[in-house]
């Protein structure tokens, strides 16, 4: 099996397009008709639905990094969220999402996992971690409905 990714230094062209509007340049120079797009945080996230294609822009380190991952050999999809110690008692003054460190959608393929970031404690917000969550979720039920059913629903 062989799991393609594609890193692509176009991050700041596609995000001039996309708010110009004008997303068919990039996507005809592609070749991945994006059916459902979101922006969030200042990343972008898309999905080619025909192609089994996911795109996903961020910019790590104030450096753009573009990832399209085929989603063709894509076994589940998981929301993995990491927290800081808790101590005893802390969460009778403080809400869990204080502790929040992150937020990731994981893929996982055959061999290997894919986890892209949706919330990290270091650049993202506290007062964003439910918008980002639920987008997080969201993108896990596209995701999942693109998925082959099990082999046991199969039969």
């Amino acid at each position: 099996m062989i799991m393609r990714i594609f890193i692509v230094p176009f991050y700041t062209w596609l995000t001039n397009k996309i708010k110009g509007g004008s997303r068919k340049p990039c996507a005809a120079l592609r070749q991945l008709p994006f059916l459902i797009q979101k922006k969030f945080k200042g990343d972008i996230i898309a999905l080619d639905t025909r192609k089994n294609k996911l795109l996903f822009l961020k910019k790590v380190n104030n450096k753009p990094s573009c990832m399209i991952i085929d989603l063709t050999d894509l076994q589940h999809c998981t929301i993995n969220k990491k927290y800081a110690g808790i101590n005893a008692g802390e969460l009778k003054n403080k809400k869990l999402n204080t502790f929040l460190k992150s937020i990731f959608l994981d893929l996982h393929f055959k061999n290997n996992k894919i986890s892209l970031p949706f919330f990290e404690q270091q650049q993202d917000r506290e007062k964003d971690i439910d918008d980002l969550e639920n987008e997080a979720v969201k993108w896990r039920a596209i995701i999942s409905k693109i998925l082959p059913p099990p082999l046991s629903k199969r039969a």
